[in-house]
């Protein structure tokens, strides 16, 4: 049988190590970055981390890390952060809204050819319902900056516009 004052010293130990938690220890490191390229990764890492678990604190995270990446003007640290926004916005399931900044993910993605943030984008923004995507597949294959227009080989092109046509023919204006 262990003694009361082991089970005491085995308490405290697990106790510190589990408040210790990765986005303490990130906040910890934000109190002491001194230029504006920390600020904004570790802000960046911080949305990331809390998006599911505490939401509000991520959007204001994921603000901080839009205006610093603005302010250095680092558009791959702009998407990253409109990226982070955006997730916490289908967390919340504030789809709509989640839609617009991911929008803002693909045209900052086109206009830096960087195809990891269009596919990231793309891919997160099937996470929304059918209800709200409804309105935006009428001009689903004309937009530019659209899945349909997105250059790929061949065979994959043949899909996505048989996929382009298909929801055009379903949309309700179509």
């Amino acid at each position: 049988m262990l003694r009361p004052a082991c089970l005491l010293f085995f308490l405290w130990i697990a106790s510190t190590t589990w408040a210790s938690s990765p986005p303490d220890s990130l906040r910890r490191a934000l109190q002491n970055a001194v230029t504006d390229e920390e600020r904004l990764k570790i802000t960046t890492l911080l949305s990331d981390k809390l998006y599911n678990t505490d939401p509000l604190q991520a959007l204001e995270y994921a603000d901080e890390s839009i205006q610093l990446a603005k302010k250095l003007n680092s558009d791959s640290s702009l998407a990253s952060a409109y990226s982070s926004q955006a997730k916490t916005f289908l967390h919340l399931g504030n789809y709509s809204r989640a839609l617009e900044i991911y929008q803002s993910v693909i045209q900052l993605a086109e206009k830096m050819g960087d195809r990891y943030w269009q596919a990231v984008a793309y891919g997160n923004t099937r996470a929304a319902s059918p209800s709200v995507l409804a309105p935006l597949r009428v001009g689903l294959a004309g937009a530019p900056g659209s899945l349909c227009r997105l250059p790929l080989h061949r065979p994959a092109q043949d899909n996505r516009q048989t996929a382009c046509r298909s929801l055009l023919r379903s949309s309700p204006a179509g």
